[in-house]
């Protein structure tokens, strides 16, 4: 069956729909039809040329079958088949809709008459799995025509870098109920200069993701973004399984109120499936006026910790906020991993160097190198890598260089820990109030095979190297050490300020001095500040730790106690903590010593003439020796 019109109309802007309808046989059988594009000469530069041809794109929908053409100058076919029907034929980016109706039917009153194109039924012609993005026009019209059917759903390529105009950018996907569930492939191009000023939200390159939508391998640059809830520089957020962006970037600025990120608002799976940002990076800064707020993600929600995941990603430059803030993610129910901040990180509660708030989630082979500061007149729940620990989380190989500061509950790697911390460093100093610790400043869960080398501050009770306080009898601190001098006004110990209840075994105190601020003499202990009446078993202080007050002379003192389970028992360098086979012989210790196994694998690695150091960490300097 050949079928031939001739049209001739001209091309104002933006999208040509053609809706072709057919008459087909009775039968419902198949039927082959072809259809040839030619794109005569003489298209002017207002409306649309030849070159401006050379990259659109032609999607022809039949009742069972799907195909992507490219347009370019001169004559081009394609034949389909499939059963009677309605079959559509649309040139995609343009807002103007043209009707081809049946043979003989008269053509549409908004055609507009110009240069001619004919459309013929002739031969097959090359099908394309990605629809090809060349230059701004191309890629605003997505957002345009995204009501139209499929155009969410459809792969997407990037073929060159696009500096954008200033207009404001509509973000794709945004046309209800349908999200963006296709995939655009950046192909390491790069999209420059997206601006958004929107007092809505859903703000970012793409408004949602969702139903298996991908992003990868495209570069945000310079970008400038501003929304209200769920802002991201590549999509506000993203919702429902299976869904994944990887291999992007972005730089500039990022701002919103709840759950905003350099990279994604929200990255959340209310179901089955995964959520994930992989491969990413944030260089800027990411404010927030309210909650939520991450340098890579602002909320990574998942009812399973390995639903939704951040891996491998890091940000650089600065992350603020009011309640979880943290330098990748701000508030972590999923799993964060192989991720790292540089940057500043500020807000008034739950803030971390790497996450504000880990609730039921899992923080491992992490790091945070820029200091973070919280501004809570009272509990900040600050941490050098997680703010707040809680709700069976996890946090373990990770570690913190950066200084810490806060109110009540600031810790050089958690600032509050109701849950579990293991294999974790820090090197920053650590300044709070009350309950202030070199590595965890609160702790109301587990601790374990950790150690603190920054020296440690604090102007109100309980400040320690280790732990600022361990609060009840389910509490453990155990096989850890701190080697930074220790400053408070009291219950201040190398180990831990106060041990409430809770268990104080297996560690180690190798502070050159823990300093009284104030004229009280009272706990102060090498170990421990005090304890009622919690239980200590094997701990250790340096015999030539020092203790003096900070306001009367330099010149120390004696510890006020010489009760044991505050003092520790005495070692020395060149017998005991510069020597391996003190820290490996069982003896020494309660229920094993420090190259025990966990889970199969060895935690620390022991060797005379050094301290032990942590193993399988993230790239860091740990450090060596304890300095006199």
């Amino acid at each position: 069956m050949k079928i031939k019109f001739n049209i001739c109309f001209w091309l104002f802007t933006v999208c040509l729909v053609l809706l072709l309808s057919n008459c087909f046989s009775p039968l419902g059988g198949q039927e082959e039809i072809g259809v040839t594009i030619s794109l005569g000469p003489g298209h002017g530069r207002n409306v649309f040329s030849a070159e401006d041809y050379s990259r659109r794109v032609l999607e022809v929908t039949t009742p069972g079958r799907e195909h992507t053409i490219e347009l370019k100058e001169g004559e081009h076919s394609v034949t389909i088949s499939g059963r009677p029907g309605t079959w559509h034929i649309y040139v995609l980016y343009y807002d103007k809709v043209l009707l081809l109706p049946t043979a003989g039917a008269s053509l549409s009153p908004d055609i507009q008459m110009g240069p001619p194109i004919t459309i013929d039924i002739v031969k097959e012609i090359e099908i394309f799995d990605e629809i090809p993005i060349s230059n701004e026009e191309d890629l605003r019209r997505i957002a345009v025509v995204q009501h139209l059917p499929n155009v969410l759903d459809r792969n997407y390529i990037l073929t060159r870098n696009i500096t954008l105009s200033s207009a404001p950018w509509t973000p794709i996907g945004n046309y209800p109920p349908t999200n963006f569930n296709g995939t655009f492939n950046g192909n390491g191009h790069t999209i420059s200069g997206l601006t958004i000023n929107s007092p809505y939200g859903g703000q970012g390159m793409f408004y949602a993701i969702s139903s298996g939508g991908r992003v990868r391998n495209l570069g945000l640059v310079n970008v400038n973004i501003n929304g209200a809830n769920y802002v991201g520089g590549v999509v506000g957020f993203i919702s429902g399984g299976n869904n994944i962006i990887e291999n992007c970037y972005v730089t500039g600025t990022i701002s919103g109120s709840d759950n905003v990120g350099g990279i994604a608002g929200q990255n959340s799976v209310p179901g089955s499936g995964q959520a994930i940002v992989q491969n990413c990076y944030f260089i800027g800064n990411v404010t927030g006026n309210g909650n939520n707020v991450g340098g890579v993600v602002g909320q990574n929600n998942a009812t399973i910790s390995n639903q939704a995941i951040v891996r491998n990603s890091y940000s650089t430059g600065t992350v603020n906020g009011d309640q979880n803030i943290g330098g990748v993610v701000g508030q972590n129910y999923g799993t964060v991993e192989y991720c790292y901040s540089t940057g500043t990180v500020n807000g008034d509660q739950n803030i971390g160097g790497v996450v504000g708030d880990n609730s039921g989630g899992t923080v491992k082979n992490s790091y945070a190198t820029g200091n973070v500061k919280g501004t809570a007149p009272t509990y900040t729940y600050t941490g050098g890598v997680v703010g707040i620990n809680q709700n069976n989380s996890i946090v373990e190989y990770s570690y913190a260089s950066g200084k810490v500061e806060g109110g009540i509950s600031v810790g050089g790697v958690v600032g509050r820990n109701l849950s579990i911390v293991r294999f974790c460093y820090s090197t920053g100093e650590v300044r709070g109030s009350s309950f202030t610790g070199g590595v965890i400043g609160d702790n109301s869960g587990i601790l374990r095979h950790s150690y603190s080398t920054g020296n440690v501050f604090g102007t109100g009770t309980s400040v320690s190297g280790v732990v600022g306080i361990n609060r009840t009898n389910t509490n453990i601190v155990e096989y850890s050490y701190a080697t930074g001098s220790i400053e408070g006004p009291t219950n201040v110990g190398g180990v831990a300020g106060a041990n409430n209840s809770g268990l104080v075994q297996n560690s180690v105190a190798l502070n050159p001095s823990i300093i009284r601020s104030t004229l009280n003499d009272s706990s102060f202990g090498r170990v421990m500040g005090g304890f009622t009446p919690g239980t200590n078993n094997n701990n250790y202080a340096r015999s030539d730790m020092l203790f003096y007050s900070s306001l009367i002379a330099t010149v120390p003192t004696s510890f006020p106690t010489n009760d044991a389970n505050l003092n520790g028992a005495d070692i020395n360098a060149t017998q005991h903590y510069h020597n391996a086979d003190w820290w490996t012989s069982a003896g020494n210790w309660t229920g094993g010593a420090w190259n025990v196994l966990v889970d199969g694998n060895a935690i620390w690695d022991i060797a005379t003439g050094r301290l032990p150091i942590l193993r399988n960490m993230p790239p860091g300097n740990q450090n060596p020796r304890v300095l006199p």
